[in-house]
């Protein structure tokens, strides 16, 4: 049985989990998401009428689950056009 590098005993899984480094994505978290939020808050544009825009490109005279739909994706959609400004 192999064992771990820093472990004296055969390897387990409550003895290897608690030997081990941690992990980028444990202590890198949020980074992305704060420098997002930095630059849309300093971003002087008006939002809301982006998104109103965006809706009615996208459902024009549209009715009852066409016109809610975009309305439900329209602000992840305007996210994303933002974030890759």
């Amino acid at each position: 049985m192999s064992r771990c590098h820093k472990c004296t005993a055969p390897p387990d899984g409550r003895h290897l989990a608690s030997a081990r480094e941690p992990r980028p994505a444990e202590t890198h978290y949020g980074h992305a998401g704060r420098a997002f939020l930095e630059k849309l808050t300093r971003d002087k544009r008006d939002w809301q009428a982006h998104y109103d825009a965006f809706k009615e490109f996208i459902v024009g005279g549209a009715d009852g689950q066409v016109k809610r739909a975009p309305s439900k994706f329209g602000l992840v959609a305007m996210a994303g056009e933002l974030a890759i400004e």
